[in-house]
């Protein structure tokens, strides 16, 4: 049998909440050392958070894993320990194998030194040789489309360039384990294809993945093995498609009006956005709030947004995934030829899905505003089903059609040939 090489044994992460976060270092012990000395009570304000709790599991050489788990799930916490930046309360790792991790925009990178520089700061960390790292530098250069900036201070750098160096860097040097986390969320559609493609190729060179992402269509096609996490336990090991239905099914509620304002909602959106999502609600012919939808109903929403400001060129878009990630459609109003001014202040815009389209099954609902500077992408707005409870013609379709779409296939059993 393979020897795993990535052990994870009964890992569990306190924090003390009240305090400031410990990854054992010596500024942080000197800080809680200060903290402790200020506070008025040993104990005031503090209270024990369980990030990770007894989490067991295996990883062979060149396995794709994905990491799901909604927001505070613990993903960002076992990658944090698995590239030993914190290490766990009780527990063990046992890693066979050099780690290139990518937590965060410019991870390990000083920003004082150029991109060439970091380069070959970061190969000497994960102990290769001078002449390694030229060997791989114009992959890594050409793959991070920098060529020009490679002389520069990072810190001159925009998001999407450190994006593209940073995940360059940690692909193309020589490690056995690669660990990514959501940051592939900053690049643009190209550039996280190109990363997915590189990710691949890693792993069939026999490095070790693992992925940690909010979008489960990268993850379907990336990895044949997830592990959800849930409120920091491990509650689901095993094929990507199978772990991602139970993610769903899990995360299920029964929501038919949904408060946008919440920021932990979002993904791959602008702070500074001018136009912002308020709230989604979805109907039935009869106008009446449900996430239940007979084949030849239609599927209304109306959704509520805020201009902060006076904005030009905006244009509100939709997407209907499976519960597996894949896209099934998608619109904006740009297929109309136009996109829209708003006046500052508060908005509202209906659309709908037309009866007899989508195929029986479970179906998640994207909304976007995109334009010059603004980015507003609330993935999974709403779940709701679509049944074949309703007839068409007097009749009741069979439930065991397949596919996303219901298309208007005719059929001529006698054509004139």
């Amino acid at each position: 049998m393979e020897e795993p090489i990535i052990n994870i044994t009964s890992i569990s992460k306190r924090y003390q909440l009240g305090t400031r976060a410990s990854y054992d270092t010596l500024r942080d012990r000197m800080a809680s050392t200060a903290t402790r000395l200020f506070r008025s009570s040993p104990k005031e304000h503090e209270e024990e958070f369980w990030a990770l709790k007894e989490i067991t599991a295996s990883i062979k050489p060149g396995e794709r894993v994905g990491i799901i788990g909604r927001n505070g799930a613990g993903k960002s916490t076992l990658l944090k320990i698995l590239s030993k930046i914190t290490y766990p309360t009780s527990g063990s790792i046992t890693l066979r194998g050099r780690v290139a991790s990518l937590l965060e925009v410019g991870t390990g990178f000083h920003p004082e030194l150029t991109g060439r520089e970091n380069v070959f700061l970061n190969g000497a960390i994960l102990g290769m040789s001078q002449r390694e790292i030229r060997s791989k530098f114009d992959e890594i250069i050409d793959f991070s489309g920098i060529a020009k900036f490679v002389d520069t201070p990072v810190k001159r750098y925009s998001s999407g360039m450190y994006t593209r160096l940073a995940f360059a860097v940690a692909a193309f040097l020589e490690s056995e384990i690669l660990i990514v986390d959501e940051v592939l969320a900053v690049g643009d559609m190209e550039f996280q294809k190109k990363c997915l493609q590189q990710m691949r190729t890693a792993a069939s060179q026999g490095r070790t993945v693992l992925f940690v992402s909010h979008n489960m269509g990268a993850i379907s096609q990336l990895c044949e093995r997830t592990l959800l996490l849930q409120n920091g336990a491990l509650i689901a090991d095993g094929k990507t498609a199978d772990v991602i239905s139970t993610y769903f099914q899990t995360s299920h509620r029964t929501v038919v009006n949904v408060d946008l304002t919440d920021n932990s909602l979002r993904q791959n959106s602008l702070e500074n956005s001018f136009v912002k999502w308020q709230r989604i609600r979805m109907s039935n012919d009869a106008n009446q709030e449900t996430d239940q939808f007979g084949l030849g109903e239609t599927i209304q929403f109306l959704a509520t947004f805020h201009a902060v400001q006076d904005v030009e060129g905006v244009s509100l878009g939709m997407a209907v995934n499976t519960m597996t990630g894949l896209t099934v459609c998608s619109s904006t109003q740009l297929e109309s030829g136009k996109s829209q001014n708003f006046k500052t202040g508060s908005h509202a815009v209906r659309f709908c899905i037309q009866p007899n389209l989508l195929a029986p099954g479970t179906y998640l609902l994207d909304i976007s505003a995109n334009g010059r500077g603004i980015t507003d992408w609330i993935p999974s707005a709403l779940q709701f089903t679509i049944t074949a409870a309703s007839t068409r013609n007097g009749k009741t379709w069979p439930t065991n059609k397949y596919g996303f779409a219901d298309l208007p296939i005719s059929w001529d059993l006698d054509p004139k040939l």
